[in-house]
């Protein structure tokens, strides 16, 4: 009897074992080379205890990385599932113990093909692969910057540049405010005048390359956040309620989306602002416009209803896709209290009123970005005074200041200690005004003595005459900014042709800098260049001669910009500490 069933007994072993590997394979076997693995090779459990035990082998049901290409710091994400795996381990390019399922994030930090294996094993092994193809973060498909770091020696300017004395703490926030153009809009200036370069590019991949390439350089200058200022243009000027369609933003959603991503890739946070454009798609004006607006109680009211019905749209919007801060005001925008003709004098009853009637407005609309938002609130891209009702629900508050030399003749010797000793004295008294210790009342009804945190704003043009004369237009009036320009009265004209002077700039930047780190009267949480973070590397010279269509950005739209020039180099040292030398490239 023992000898005629041992062979039955033998053959059933057997087929037990070879079906517990196939049913481990799943029916194929190997690893694959895309972003979505089957199950790889798996051994099964050798002996009779899988029989005796009947426990199946393991499985890798799913394993997926997204996406499978991606450029040098970006994130992918690796997401897999199993069956009948006790534990599971990564190898080749991540590693340690992982959960038998789970999503992971992963950042690809070397140009290269990244492997993931994962191992997991029960009654047996399984092993199964994806890839990604890491790429070179100066290109994009065919697409290499065409712009040009190289300029006029004489940019430089007479005075010297100052080298960097100190540094700021690490804790606070180190924000750069974009440039208010979209790269969209460059690009169209370009390939509107063939420039030969936009055959290797299209849009979307020239729009990419540049703003990963600023992100990627903002995180090595010590950024730990950016500002995206962004307007457009309203649905129709006529109606009862003012609405801004997608389709009107001057930089898109799916651009702004794409920032956002590539930010929090290179641990950078988004900061968003809107501006407020009073013009419709028409080009009508949705109120008299001179330099900014003169507002009385109902203009008031349909500025802040727009306004408010935009904002709610935008804190929806920004909490799904991860947007960090959103300013509740909006900027580029001077605000009179003095009635549409301007007939409210100021310091009167009716300018008080017309004032605490903005100040509720924007208390209101605190409380509709809150019920959507759970990032950070500022406020100070506009008008900002002591009122708790608005203080004491926002995160940030912003503050600028001006104004340092009286003269052409003191900016003609204009020093670092000049521009910090000045700044300290402005500091000093627009906190004691701001809330009342300098024995004035403070503006509005609902002062309030709680400190909140400030981010202080460096607003500096590269050219001769700011320090005195201060900020002036810097770009809409540039050829190729806006189609068919041709006034030779634009007031920019000097700024393009004789005024550029990149040392002022750094002497005012070091001396704003110096100021911010010795004064003592506000409680600081971190600072913002403002709108100074030109989009491409271009230092070049806009051109004035429609004859000369190659040249469609630069000066002076990029005159407030910091980006390569020694300012940025002296603003790197006070963020992180790291002096790199300035070395210029001279275009003659």
């Amino acid at each position: 009897m023992v000898t005629n069933t041992f062979p039955l007994i033998q053959k059933y072993l057997i087929i037990i074992c070879c079906s517990c590997v196939l049913a481990a394979c799943g029916g194929g076997g190997g690893s694959t080379n895309v972003g979505a693995a089957v199950v790889g090779a798996s051994t099964g459990g050798g002996s009779g205890s899988s029989s005796s035990n009947n426990t199946p082998a393991p499985q890798i049901t799913s394993f997926t990385v997204t996406p499978t290409s991606a450029k040098v710091n970006e994130y992918v994400t690796l997401t897999w599932a199993t069956t009948d795996a006790t534990s599971c381990t990564a190898n080749v390019d991540w590693q340690g113990s992982k959960d038998t399922s789970g999503t992971e994030e992963f950042k690809v930090t070397q140009e290269k093909q990244y492997q993931f294996r994962l191992t997991c094993d029960g009654n047996g092994q399984v092993v199964a692969s994806v890839y990604v193809d890491v790429d070179d973060p100066y290109t994009e498909g065919s697409c290499t910057t065409p712009h040009s770091t190289a300029f006029p020696e004489r940019y430089m300017g007479p005075l010297d540049i100052p080298y960097p004395s100190n540094t700021l703490p690490n804790h606070w926030l180190r924000d750069m405010g974009l440039k208010d153009f979209s790269l969209e809009w460059v690009y169209d200036n370009y390939s509107r005048h063939s420039s030969s370069w936009a055959e290797n590019c299209t849009k979307e991949e020239y729009v990419k390359l540049h703003y990963r390439m600023t992100i990627m350089e903002l995180a090595e200058t010590g950024a730990n956040s950016l500002t995206i200022y962004n307007f457009g243009y309203w649905e129709n000027a006529n109606a009862d309620l003012w609405v801004l369609e997608d389709a009107w933003w001057h930089i898109s959603k799916k651009t702004i989306e794409y920032i956002v991503k590539t930010a929090h890739d290179y641990g950078v946070e988004v900061h968003y602002v809107w501006q407020f454009m009073p013009l419709d798609k028409y080009d009508r004006w949705l109120f008299p416009f001179s330099q900014g607006a003169r507002v009385d109680h109902a203009l008031i009211d349909r500025m802040w209803d727009a306004h408010e019905n935009l904002m709610l749209e935008t804190a929806e919007w920004g909490e799904q896709i991860g947007i960090d801060a959103l300013s509740v005001d909006w900027s580029a925008m001077w605000i009179c209290f003095c009635g549409v003709d301007g007939e409210i004098p100021n310091d009167s009853q009716a300018q008080v009123e017309l004032r605490d009637h903005w100040m509720t407005r924007v208390s209101e609309a605190i409380d509709v970005i809150r019920s959507k938002f759970s990032g950070e609130i500022w406020i100070g891209d506009g008008p900002i005074w002591n009122d708790w009702r608005v203080l004491e629900k926002v995160d940030i508050i912003q503050k600028s200041f001006g104004g340092f030399i009286r003269d052409a003749e003191e900016n003609k010797s204009m020093t670092v200690e000049l521009i910090r000793d000045r700044l300290l004295e402005d500091m000093e008294r627009s906190y004691n005004n701001f809330f009342g210790h300098d024995g004035q009342k403070p503006k509005g009804s609902y002062s309030t003595s709680q400190d909140v945190p400030v981010v202080f704003q460096i607003v500096s043009q590269s050219t001769e005459f700011f320090p005195y004369r201060g900020w002036m237009e810097d770009g809409f009036c540039t050829p190729g900014t806006i189609e068919g320009y041709s006034d030779p009265k634009c007031v920019q004209l000097p700024v393009t042709r004789e005024a550029i002077d990149f040392s002022r700039q750094a002497v005012f930047y070091e001396g704003v800098l110096q100021a911010i780190s010795l004064q003592t009267s506000w409680t600081i949480a971190g600072i913002q260049p403002s709108c100074s973070y030109w989009l491409t590397p271009s230092l070049q010279r806009a051109s004035q001669e429609k004859d000369i269509p190659s040249v469609r950005e630069g000066f002076p739209e990029i005159s407030q910009s910091i980006r390569g020039k020694p300012a940025e180099n002296i603003l790197k040292y006070w963020w992180t500490g790291v002096h790199d030398q300035y070395d210029p490239v001279f275009s003659d």
